[in-house]
């Protein structure tokens, strides 16, 4: 469904952008033109009434936010380290008792992210 409403959106896009061109009016492409809701992942410790306050914040403000997960090439940033020495280390081995550990916390690490983005 979810295709549907960000295909309907771009036809729409297109609709307003072409109206706008015959008319000679001016049309600012920032302005949002979704209709549904923004979804935000929300902690179990917000209460009810703070879940509502951050419902509104983000429908508000609905132009800065997106369903969306993705990557931006509007910003770059580095990471300086003081003192500029690269450590090296060499690569050993798991004990076999504590490969089933690392795996289990790796597979449910990578779940709860895959959760988050979804």
């Amino acid at each position: 469904m979810d295709g549907l409403v960000e295909r309907f959106n771009q036809t729409l896009k297109k609709m307003l952008k072409k109206t706008m061109k015959a008319d000679g009016r001016n049309w600012t492409p920032g302005v949002a033109v979704k209709t549904e809701p923004v979804e935000v992942p929300m902690g179990e410790q917000l209460t009810p009434s703070q879940r509502q306050d951050l419902r509104d914040l983000v429908n508000r403000n609905r132009d800065v936010f997106s369903n969306e997960a993705g990557h931006t090439d509007l910003i770059q940033h580095r990471i300086i380290t003081e003192s500029g020495k690269r450590v090296k280390l060499r690569p050993y081995r798991i004990p076999e008792a504590r490969r089933e550990a690392i795996a289990a916390e790796h597979n449910y690490t990578s779940l709860e992210r895959q959760e988050q983005l979804a």
